[in-house]
């Protein structure tokens, strides 16, 4: 319930595109050069090209790290936030 909330809040008071929708994905946090964080410490970053001084939304997802995967949810898509899964 807590996070439905808060993504009513975050649309409805969202900020508002005015530049193109730019993803990206799978972009490394970690310098180790092991395998497990090679494929598991990536995020990715939704945001709009004109995304300079835009809120940030960090997005977890549930999956307690044995399951799941990351994902921007489609509702946080295209409201003007900066978001990071």
């Amino acid at each position: 319930m807590t996070a439905g909330l808060f993504l009513g809040l975050a649309l409805f008071a969202g900020p508002g595109l005015k530049g193109e929708y730019v993803v990206r994905e799978n972009l490394s946090y970690s310098n180790s050069s092991d395998p497990y964080a090679k494929e598991r410490c990536v995020l990715d970053i939704s945001y709009d090209d004109s995304a300079e001084g835009r809120p940030v939304i960090v997005w977890f997802h549930g999956g307690g790290m044995t399951g799941g995967s990351k994902y921007i949810p489609d509702d946080l898509t295209g409201c003007g936030y900066v978001v990071v899964a």
